[in-house]
């Protein structure tokens, strides 16, 4: 478990944009201070000048100043309020933005480090608890340790021996709040870090619902949601305990301090060293010195659980995307003839390398097919192509040029995936198909859609492409969210297209069509084609077989029948052959 401390510095650069009300807030609090400590003081004037002494115009004027010092404190500590949620609200918000653009920038392998439930609850619920901190601290550390302080002189000014005991309460008090903090830290970081696992789990089930139902899991489902909420639970309750035994033990603390101020107090009443005024102001800036350090325990317990939060937001704002660009970079030609040579690429954390030594050229306007077994690699290669990863060995070139000298906006500008399992976004069917070039015009939106074998049954729905999505696109069929989100891919008008398996839910006659559009598409497309299934990549002008994470052969359909067993063997498989006879043919 971590125990880093945040930096000061992160959150410092969040604050400047604010930095005049994040200075206002406290200057007006100390205002407030002033007008609360001058209080006691005042009564003890109106009991000795005014009550004792029998004199009602003292006590009117005196009465009338505490009301103008009241009054004074209001406005002073409303506008310390406005300023501490102007500050706080803005930073959260900007937190949040850098968070979400830090998330956005991050490869993939960053994105599985911290999981999407941890995300999820860092972008909102730390956020939110640093976001509370900064207001409290705004209006707190100002006035807790300035009241104390304050009301401790006072406390010493008007009579030592009652300063003396309010002081040493107040030390008493400050060795139970800084263990305490020490405490109450570890164990908020804890109880985050289980929130964590419930939103994962919770995010993960309801994502998967329909497969959870169509296996029938839903008791399982429901048996690891509890674990974790259970988990989450026990951290929480054992994090809370610390704010269970700190009030309790600070209040006795403050009640046998003010027990002790009357005791000692009176006894000086008694022998005249004490007037009656001055035991009364005295138990008041006991009863402020204490009430504040009091808010501050309170104050002190959610910085513990803040700064829990203010770590785990700062381990996603530091990290760095594996995948950069550098400081002066290319742009990729529109004419892309991309080769690969001795490219090995493992995954963070893998045992064994998922590419061995692929060397590969895909010529520019060619059709590529690539097919082979589940796991032979086909997804981690062309996921190579927009840098969405970087091979550990060997070189990717783009005409010439690596792909790590080129800008990556200008790369993937170029180069549009489509996945077997396509991501719909809640809104329009034209939102989705416009969302990488908003400017669509509506002939263009129409072109792609019609490219796209989408047009036919979008023009079917009764809001067209005003009609809208629900989210993830559950309310298409699998064969529909696959062609929108083909023509989305080319809405942008790529130079490389990759189909990772996204024509899977189409039908031969409608996977024919979707083909022969792409090859008379009127710019320089190259169409790099994933499937396991023969039919659908025999179309292409050439075919890469993948076997183990090497490249077993390419050509022809024609050419691989004769000089790959391995192409033989799956077009075998799917055309109900055995292998002697696929052989013989």
């Amino acid at each position: 478990m971590s125990t880093t401390r945040p930096s000061l510095r992160v959150w410092m650069a969040f604050l400047k944009p604010y930095r005049l009300a994040a200075l206002l807030a406290p200057l007006m609090m100390g205002v407030e201070i002033a007008m609360d400590l001058s209080q006691p003081a005042l009564v003890s004037r109106l009991v000795n000048r005014g009550v004792l002494a029998g004199e009602p115009k003292t006590i009117l004027r005196i009465a009338l100043v505490m009301t103008a010092a009241a009054l004074i404190g209001f406005v002073a500590g409303v506008l310390c309020n406005v300023f501490a949620i102007r500050v706080s609200q803005n930073m959260g918000a900007d937190v949040r933005a850098a968070l979400f653009r830090r998330v956005m920038w991050l490869s993939r392998d960053g994105i599985h480090q911290f999981s999407v439930g941890s995300l999820a609850t860092r972008l909102t619920d730390d956020v939110t608890q640093v976001q509370t901190l900064v207001q409290q601290l705004q209006q707190g550390l100002v006035r807790g340790p300035g009241l104390a302080i304050g009301s401790m002189i006072m406390a010493v000014w008007l009579d030592h021996l009652v300063g003396v005991v309010l002081v040493g309460s107040a030390v008493l008090l400050a060795v139970v709040l800084a263990f305490t903090m020490r405490l109450a830290y570890s164990r908020f970081l804890a109880a985050q870090q289980a929130l964590d696992l419930v939103n994962s789990e919770m995010q993960e089930h309801l994502v998967a619902m329909r497969v959870v139902r169509a296996f029938a899991r839903e008791e399982e489902a429901l048996r690891r949601f509890s674990a974790a909420n259970d988990a989450y639970t026990r951290a929480s309750i054992r994090a809370m305990r610390v704010m269970v035994t700190n009030t309790p033990v600070l209040n006795l603390l403050l009640d046998s301090a003010i027990v002790a101020i009357l005791w000692f107090g009176g006894h000086r009443v008694w022998h005249h060293r004490l007037t009656v005024g001055g035991l009364v102001a005295g138990i008041n800036y006991a009863t402020q010195a204490l009430s504040s350090l009091l808010w501050v325990s309170s104050m002190l317990v959610s910085a513990s659980q803040a700064m829990a939060s203010a770590v785990r937001i700062e381990e996603v704002l530091q990290k760095e995307p594996s995948i950069r660009e550098p400081a002066v970079a290319k742009d990729a030609s529109p004419h892309p003839h991309i080769r690969l040579s001795g490219v090995t690429m493992a995954y963070p954390g893998a045992f064994h390398p998922t590419l061995k030594e692929v060397s590969l050229d895909i010529r520019a306007g060619e059709s590529l097919g690539i097919i082979g077994p589940t796991g032979s690699g086909k997804t981690s290669l062309i996921q190579l192509l927009p840098r969405l990863y970087d091979p550990q060995e060997g070189v990717i070139t783009w005409n010439g040029v690596d792909l790590r000298e080129l800008r990556l906006g200008s790369l993937r500008g170029r180069v549009a995936i489509v996945p077997q399992r396509p991501t719909l976004f809640s809104g329009t069917i034209r939102e989705n198909i416009a969302f990488g070039r908003p400017q669509l015009t509506d002939d263009e939106l129409v072109a792609c859609t019609n490219m796209a074998q989408a047009l036919e049954f979008i023009e079917r729905l009764p809001d067209g492409f005003e009609t809208r999505v629900a989210q993830r696109g559950v309310s298409l069929s699998g064969g529909q969210r696959q062609r929108i989100a083909i023509a989305r891919a080319l809405a942008i008008r790529p130079r490389v297209l990759i189909l990772d398996d996204a024509t899977s839910a189409l039908d031969a006659a409608t996977e024919a069509a979707l083909f022969a559009a792409l090859r008379a598409v009127d710019w320089d497309l190259t169409v790099v084609m994933v499937s396991s299934r023969v039919a659908t990549v025999r179309r292409c002008d050439r075919i890469a077989v993948m076997d183990a994470g090497k490249l077993e052969a390419i050509g022809t359909h024609e050419e691989l029948w004769v000089s790959s067993a391995l192409y033989r063997e799956i077009w075998a498989s799917q055309a109900g052959m055995g292998h002697k006879e696929a052989t013989l043919r």
